[in-house]
């Protein structure tokens, strides 16, 4: 019976267990299923919403707390506020929370949060402790506090404008006559209360003398018509120092019976207004007086555009002033078609709101010709935001359109300039490398013993070629150089044509047959009639250009050469049948950077600088040059000089005596080389050794003075100007000093206009240029020696 009763106890203690399973997950279910009531409702709430566990970790916040936060909801659950939010444990906001979580009390506060981009915003907060933690409540006070700061300060500047504003009031009671004044009046007066008892209600003390009668006026027109207000009245006061004060008075009167007896009024010091207003006035006459004589067009435009104020129009459109004000003529209708729908609308974008703009663009001037202007235009807005008028300046700027239009083109100018400088300065590199490079290539082969005597000639014959080409380069270097600078000159002597056409072409012969070209020279004139005053040197040297030009540039068929008498004027031309020139480079063809640039200039030896060259030379003439080209056709260039007769011959010249040759022979005198370069000086000594008696040598200019101290009966001097310790310029000008018969002659590689005339102004006798050649030196030496056969 025992067992059976304590089965019975056991299946009930089962039955019960499972009982109240089922009734802790009924009870769980239910608490979870009002939980999520809760949060879905807590999720559309206005206010924030959020619970913080005991570890200060987002258990839960609704979207409102991630608005507030600017912050995702993924990016604030299961993580703790110091994660989240490094800085916050040092804020008030989380000690208060602290002490919510550990006292389990309610707390209340406002809080200003700092955002990452450094915004603030203020939050009411309310906290209230629950078993997981905290639960708090955030309202979003923001716009509330701004307008509180707001509503501080604008109560600040009421303050501060009724200081500024110097107000002040009385009462006067019309049938006993008493005055109350307030505190505001007597400071503005400058008297104490009891300074102005018994005054009548206008009188000496206070009120001045040209007004008071304005002022009594205005009240008995205001009393004896029955009204209750006081309209407005300015008039003068009289402080106690005696100053001058200007006031501003208005009111109300006060009727009992039907009668007046007592006024009120208010009073409102406008002395620094009154002051303001002659400044303005004094501003105005200024600005009259500008806008008279401003070199613009001075305006004030209305809202429908048309013209209130104007002045100085005829100096920017030739209208006059009465054509714009009487409506006659509209500013709309001058400006360009072109420019009236954007000026239009920039224009009215500031009538909209406040601003300052600067147009430029054109117009239509009387005389119908376009202006280009400059218009400042700026909008003027009154106190309620109503636009009222456009003032604006409007000034020719033709002129620096015009400016800006050349500048322009300098500047592409100069850009293509540099770029084509470029392609001239590569071109230099590869015509001095080139045949430095044969040069340098060949000298090494002569080292080689192996080599024939008949190749060793070819060696040298390589050199010769190469050097002369570099000297070609230098020289026309040189030549550009000096005609850019302006420094070279025209030196006319009597020169025959003919004869220069039959140098030249003896000197470029060579080329001729080798390129196996025909040619055809034509002289027009007869020996005796083909000579004129010229410079013969420039004229040897625009024909050889041209010619060695058509040779470079004619694979097969001809070359012609010859000149035609024209009036006072000699034509020459040039003709082939080579390449040709692009019609688009024509024009440029003279130029030595955009000759440098030219797309086949590559094929062909040469820097490029012969015609430009040519082309400077034959304006020095007095002539000039054009050309008549086609591509794959050939080239003729004509070029004229004038046909200057020779002057008339003014009888014998005086020879000069320094330059007169001496009846001594080459062989026996004693000639002193001054040269700083090893090599050059042992050239010299191996073209002179077996000419001079005596050779001697110094390596500075320094060295030289005393060689011919020492040596008092020196013959011949090479000087060389460029020297260590003292140049040759010194050196001629200290050895002259006392020696006056030594022939000295200069060498030098500069080559450059006004050397040689400062070279003889030194005291040299004559002037030899580097690279110096056997048959030019002894030419030189033969004007004051005779030369040994």
């Amino acid at each position: 019976m025992k067992n059976k009763t304590i089965k019975q106890l056991e299946d009930q203690n089962r039955n019960l267990e499972r009982e109240l399973d089922s009734l802790k997950k009924g009870i769980k279910n239910l608490r979870n299923s009002n939980e999520h009531k809760l949060y879905e409702k807590f999720d559309n709430m206005l206010e924030g919403c959020q619970i913080i566990d005991k570890n200060f970790r987002y258990v839960y916040v609704n979207k409102t707390v991630a608005r507030q936060g600017r912050k995702k909801k993924e990016e604030l659950i299961g993580k703790t506020m110091m994660e989240v939010y490094p800085e916050i444990e040092n804020t008030p906001m989380f000690s208060q929370l602290k002490k919510c979580m550990e006292e389990r009390s309610f707390l209340q506060m406002e809080n200003e949060f700092t955002y990452t981009d450094n915004s603030r915003g203020w939050f009411e907060l309310t906290m209230q402790p629950i078993p997981e933690g905290v639960f708090i409540l955030s309202i979003d006070i923001t716009q509330r506090k701004q307008f509180e700061k707001s509503l501080r300060e604008n109560e600040r500047r009421l303050i501060a404008a009724e200081k500024l504003a110097k107000l002040g009031n009385f009462s006067w009671i019309i049938d006993s006559g008493e005055i109350q004044w307030s505190a505001a009046m007597f400071s503005l007066l400058g008297y104490s209360s009891n300074e102005l008892v018994n005054l009548n209600f206008v009188n000496e003390k206070i009120h001045h003398a040209d007004d008071r009668q304005k002022i009594l006026d205005w009240l008995n027109m205001s009393i004896n018509s029955g009204q209750t207000e006081l309209q407005p009245l300015e008039y003068r006061i009289i402080h106690k120092d005696g100053h001058v004060l200007y006031i501003r008075t208005q009111g109300r009167i006060e009727y009992k019976d039907g009668k007046a007896y007592k006024v009120f009024a208010v009073v409102q010091d406008i002395t620094e207004k009154k002051k303001a207003e002659q400044a303005l006035k004094i501003s105005e006459e200024k600005y009259r007086s500008l806008s008279q004589n401003i070199p613009g067009m001075v305006y004030r435009a209305l809202s429908d555009w048309s013209i209130d104020t104007v002045s100085n129009t005829e100096m920017v459109t030739g209208y006059t002033r009465e054509e714009f004000l009487n409506g006659a003529l509209n500013w709309q209708d001058l400006i360009h078609p072109e420019w009236k729908e954007p000026v239009f609308r920039e224009g009215l974008e500031i009538t909209e709101k406040p601003g300052t703009i600067v147009q430029e663009y054109q117009i239509t001037h009387k005389n119908g010709k376009a202006v280009w202007v400059s218009d400042h235009k700026t909008s003027i807005f009154d106190d309620d935001g109503k636009f009222m008028h456009i003032d604006g300046v409007v000034f020719d700027i033709s002129w620096r359109k015009e400016y800006e239009q050349e500048l322009i083109k300098a500047k592409e100018k100069a850009e293509e300039s540099d770029n084509l400088k470029s392609a001239f300065l590569a071109n230099m590199s590869h015509e001095v490398r080139t045949p430095m490079n044969g040069i340098l290539g060949f000298t090494e082969l002569l080292k080689d013993p192996d080599f024939s005597m008949n190749e060793r000639e070819e060696f040298i014959s390589g050199i010769e070629r190469s050097g002369n080409r570099m000297l070609n380069t230098l020289n026309d270097i040189i030549d550009i150089s000096k005609l850019e600078a302006g420094v070279d000159s025209v030196h006319k002597t009597k020169t025959n044509v003919n004869h220069i056409l039959d140098e030249q072409y003896e000197l470029l012969k060579p080329k001729i047959h080798q390129a196996s070209l025909n040619w055809k020279c034509n002289k027009t004139l007869a020996e005796e009639k083909a000579v004129i005053y010229t410079d013969r040197d420039k004229l040897s040297r625009i024909i050889y250009n041209l010619i060695a030009n058509a040779i470079k540039y004619t694979k097969k068929g001809s070359i012609e050469f010859g000149y035609n008498r024209k009036n006072t004027e000699i034509e020459f031309y040039c003709k082939d049948t080579g390449i040709g020139i692009p019609e688009n480079r024509q024009e440029a063809i003279f130029d030595p950077f955009v000759q440098a640039d030219l797309n086949y200039s590559k094929a062909y030896e040469g820097a490029c600088l012969s015609l430009s060259i040519t082309k400077a030379y034959i304006e020095l003439l007095g002539g000039e040059i054009w050309l008549e080209s086609m591509e794959d056709k050939g080239t003729n260039f004509y070029f004229t000089i004038p046909a200057e007769g020779l002057p008339e011959d003014n009888g014998p010249k005086k020879t000069d005596q320094k330059n007169k040759a001496v009846n001594t022979d080459l062989k026996d005198i004693k000639l002193l080389i001054v040269e700083d370069e090893k090599y050059v000086d042992m050239y010299l000594s191996i073209l002179l050794e077996n000419q001079c008696n005596k050779l001697l040598h110094a390596a500075t200019g320094k060295e030289a003075v005393e060689v011919c101290r020492n040596i008092v009966d020196i013959d011949c001097i090479l000087m060389d100007l460029k020297m260590p310790e003292l140049n040759g310029y010194e050196a001629t000008r200290q050895i002259r000093t006392f020696n006056k018969k030594v022939i000295i002659i200069a060498q030098t590689a500069y080559a450059l206009q006004g050397d040689r005339k400062k070279a003889l102004k030194a005291g040299c006798n004559d002037y030899i240029t580097k690279p110096i050649v056997k048959e030019n030196l002894f030419e030189t030496l033969s004007k004051y020696f005779r030369i040994h056969e």
